[in-house]
């Protein structure tokens, strides 16, 4: 094997540092050029996934700005910011091209609404207030809680532990496929509750026990009103036995 002098290992070793010195220098240079100059500085950003919020409000939302530089752009602070949104449930930034960014969300869904002064705040299933308006299509609406124009975004069952029976029913009804049967959930004295049904059917729900019972007790008394062509005006279900009342004044006891 052949030896290698002392001059040749210092012409390896020079040449080594020479190629690290040159990978350092070009390193730099890209850095430079990519986060100095203007050539990737953002001109695009593209939006999806976003049907409640606007794209402007995406891009607000985000904290990003036209014109700043695509890698001194943190995603990460980004999608926190979008989290703020009321509407959005996930958020995901991303870089496509040299001067593109994309945010893309999954949007929350309305589930019900609450009545509060005479304002309209449309919720998702969870709680979250997702907005206001006036008028809603978002049934059922619950009538006896108060909300505040401060506070969209915030849960209303996280701000409000005296609401959780309130979190039971709906989630209850959301899970049995009936939510949409319902057009308003009151809240009563003594902690029970008063649902009105489709077909302005009232019922005197009682208190946020043996929830599912309860649904399962109204579903098979309608389908058996139906098929015998009848129909009701009232179901009590805070009386033991429950109490139905027909339409035609009949009272029918279970």
């Amino acid at each position: 094997m052949k030896r290698v002098s002392g001059k040749e290992r210092r012409r390896i070793r020079q040449a080594r540092n020479l190629g690290i010195t040159i990978s350092m220098f070009m390193s730099i240079i890209l850095l430079a050029f990519m986060y100095i100059g203007n050539v990737f500085n953002i001109k695009n950003i593209e939006t999806s996934g976003n049907n409640k919020t606007s794209s402007s409000e995406l891009i607000n939302g985000s904290g990003i700005h036209f014109g700043e530089n695509i890698f001194k752009v943190s995603t990460k602070n980004a999608e926190k910011n979008l989290l703020k949104l009321p509407y959005v449930k996930t958020a995901s930034v991303t870089r496509e091209k040299k001067n593109t960014l994309r945010i893309t969300v999954v949007e929350r869904e309305e589930v019900f609404s609450i009545l509060s002064n005479g304002v309209i705040f449309t919720c998702d299933k969870d709680g979250r207030i997702l907005s206001k308006s006036k008028t809603t299509s978002v049934y059922p609406i619950v009538k006896g809680i108060d909300v505040n124009d401060s506070d969209l975004g915030l849960n209303i069952f996280e701000e409000n532990e005296d609401i959780e029976p309130l979190r039971d029913i709906i989630t209850t009804a959301i899970d049995m496929g009936i939510i949409d049967k319902y057009l308003e959930i009151r809240l009563q004295k003594n902690k029970e509750f008063g649902l009105t049904r489709v077909g302005n059917i009232k019922i005197d729900f009682g208190k946020s026990e043996r929830i599912k019972n309860k649904f399962n007790f109204i579903e098979k008394t309608l389908e058996s009103l139906d098929a015998k062509g009848k129909t009701t005006t009232l179901i009590k279900l805070n009386m033991d036995p429950p109490v139905t009342f027909l339409k035609d004044g009949e009272k029918v006891e279970e």
